[in-house]
């Protein structure tokens, strides 16, 4: 039988004490990181549902702009593409060269890639990009996709 000395004893609570305490912080951690997380959905979805409503209010630049801040938190939600697309759409003046119009039919085309990218078994996403080409007046790309 072995006797711990005082001080084997204090280095073994002394261990103890901050595997425990290590152990604690770092579940600690994983649940702030899990509350985290769930927070910025939470928060990305009411943005794009922020967005829709703007778009029903016919507050299109607003719509993109609440778009674009739920991209921060939910990257990877369709509707958001989706939406963002159709809503560059109302915007972009078909044939026009003005820079706002040029600026909408790159974010719809931009957009719409991304929604495609997400639900590649969605059709709508290659068929609004085709269509945000052929009203942006870009047949070279047309050209490439059917040749």
């Amino acid at each position: 039988m072995t006797f711990l000395h005082s001080g084997d004893e204090s280095a073994v609570l002394a261990r103890r004490f901050m595997s425990a305490r290590f152990a604690r912080n770092v579940f600690l951690l994983l649940a702030v990181t899990l509350v985290a997380s769930g927070c910025s959905e939470v928060r990305g979805r009411r943005k794009v549902q922020e967005g829709n409503r703007l778009y029903r209010d016919g507050a299109y630049k607003e719509a993109v702009a609440a778009f674009e801040e739920a991209e921060q938190f939910v990257p990877n939600l369709p509707e958001l593409w989706l939406n963002l697309g159709y809503t560059c759409r109302q915007i972009l003046i078909p044939g026009d060269k003005k820079p706002e119009s040029v600026a909408a039919a790159k974010c719809a085309k931009d957009a719409f890639e991304k929604y495609q990218k997400l639900k590649p078994q969605d059709a709508r996403g290659e068929m609004l990009y085709v269509q945000t080409l052929f009203d942006a007046d870009e047949f070279d790309p047309l050209t490439k996709m059917y040749e």
